[in-house]
């Protein structure tokens, strides 16, 4: 994974993946992370190494979260890599932690905001995956393009349930 120590650097360059190529410890940790945020079997996670090897580390500081839009520093799906991140500024929509999703579709949608809220409760740091490296990854690996599917169904109905059971409560 890139690092950057800012939400405002740019990405240092990166070897391609092959079997030439030895990785390192961190790299093995986010492979595992996320083959847990897209709950891919062990003999699936091979399509995730360009995933790894697009992706970018984004700390940030305690408190609101300090990044204006999911499609900056580029258009990607955010998942937590370490700390803990409040949903909605009250935190009335729980917490998430390290291989779970703060944003999978605020890149993909109009006006390209985040989907909800969210408050750093402490340092976090995020994993950026651009959608580029999703989208071939997708083009190349069925099994991560059904993975893609289910991790974005799974958000839309978090999403959809509050809206639902308040609507059903006025019903």
């Amino acid at each position: 994974m890139r690092h950057a120590p800012t939400v405002a650097t740019t990405p240092r360059a990166r070897p391609r993946a092959s079997a030439a190529v030895v990785r390192c410890d961190s790299d093995l940790q986010d492979l595992a992370l996320l083959t847990q945020a897209f709950g891919l079997a062990a003999a699936e996670a091979g399509c995730l190494w360009p995933l790894v090897d697009g992706a970018r580390l984004v700390r940030c500081p305690p408190g609101p979260l300090a990044l204006a839009s999911p499609r900056r520093p580029e258009p990607s799906w955010w998942l937590v890599s370490a700390g803990r991140v409040q949903l909605g500024t009250d935190g009335s929509a729980g917490e998430i932690g390290p291989g779970q999703w703060l944003d999978v579709g605020g890149a993909q949608s109009a006006p390209g905001t985040w989907l909800r809220a969210a408050v750093c409760l402490g340092e976090v740091a995020l994993m950026a995956l651009p959608l580029g490296t999703l989208y071939q990854g997708c083009a190349d690996h069925p099994a991560l393009a059904r993975a893609c599917g289910q991790v974005q169904a799974t958000a839309l109905r978090a999403l959809a349930s509050p809206a639902m059971a308040a609507r059903e409560l006025l019903t």
